[in-house]
């Protein structure tokens, strides 16, 4: 993506000062899989689609890790850091409002019609 990451890879910082988005969707909106993760902090969401804004309905899974102490992601930190949840569904909820409408098939999409080319040959 353009960034320069040799000072992280040779041991002359121990991070990228920058956030990363992570984004599934091939279950479908109603089954996304999106996160973010700053140098502290990781925000995991499961369920439907978030670019409405809902992000805290029953239908979602949240977590929400301190990765910097916790890197396997292994207590939810989500109740008692709500403002950074928060904060952190700002960003990603913008992150998925980038992504245009119907850009990712779903999982088996055209499946059914597909037949392999004889030895998956293309001629």
């Amino acid at each position: 993506d353009g960034r320069d990451v040799l000072d992280v890879l040779q041991a002359k910082r121990s991070q990228l000062d920058r956030e990363l988005y992570f984004y599934h969707g091939q279950g479908g909106e109603d089954k996304e899989k999106i996160a973010m993760r700053t140098a502290k902090w990781k925000l995991l969401i499961n369920g439907p689609n978030i670019s409405s804004g809902k992000w805290r309905t029953k239908r979602h899974e949240r977590f929400l890790f301190r990765i910097d102490r916790d890197p396997n992601e292994t207590i939810d930190l989500l109740g008692q850091h709500p403002k950074v949840a928060a904060d952190l569904a700002k960003k990603l909820i913008a992150f998925r409002r980038l992504q245009p409408e119907f850009s990712v098939d779903i999982y088996g999409a055209g499946r059914r019609q597909f037949k392999a080319p004889k030895d998956w040959r293309i001629k």
